[in-house]
């Protein structure tokens, strides 16, 4: 596995994602935005604190463009901050910020939060696929951990993903089932 460590600040990050350099839904990922509004404050409290966060990983593709393997909710929770869609909320150690979108915040804080360099590691394009998701397993049996459907899907890819994918979508498949199944983490696919 041929690895480049790069540094990013989150300005440049949001820049690669608003310009879609970056493919922030590659097949094997989960859904985003699964966090939740405390989780998402703590990392923008973490960022302004200057306290690191873990690695990004990302994986080259064969057009020269990037596909999120690992930090995707950290992604989104950033993108979606910078782009004043939440507020921050239940703060431990800035709770004079509570409240506030990232328009609302001093300029200086701000740029602290744009200057905050993210630590990338990038596979190259030439890494089979199959090491990608086995890193990509690796990686996410921490955190907010994968269920057994989104184990599957993102270890077993190929045409009955992609029909499963359909599948669930189809309005026979909605009407026939009495509840609403949850399609954030995959509950319609399992």
């Amino acid at each position: 596995v041929d690895f480049s460590r790069n540094n990013f600040s989150i300005f440049e990050i949001k820049r690669i994602i608003d310009s879609k350099e970056i493919i922030l839904d590659p097949d094997f990922q989960r859904k985003s935005n699964i966090w939740k509004l405390p989780q998402k404050s703590k990392l923008i409290e973490s960022i302004l604190m200057g306290i690191p966060i873990p690695l990004f990983y990302f994986a080259e593709n064969k057009n020269g463009g990037l596909s999120v393997v690992d930090g995707l909710q950290r992604l989104f929770a950033i993108k979606d901050f910078m782009d004043d869609k939440y507020e921050l909320k239940d703060l431990f150690y800035l709770q004079k910020i509570n409240g506030l979108k990232f328009s609302q915040l001093e300029r200086d804080d701000q740029q602290r939060i744009e200057r905050y360099q993210l630590q990338v590691n990038v596979m190259s394009s030439n890494t089979p696929e199959y090491i990608k998701l086995n890193i990509f397993q690796r990686i996410n049996s921490g955190s907010t951990p994968l269920n057994k459907q989104e184990m599957r899907h993102a270890l077993y890819q190929g045409k009955s993903t992609k029909l499963l994918q359909e599948l669930s979508a189809c309005d026979e498949f909605n009407k026939a089932v009495a509840t609403k199944l949850n399609t954030v983490r995959m509950k319609d696919r399992y």
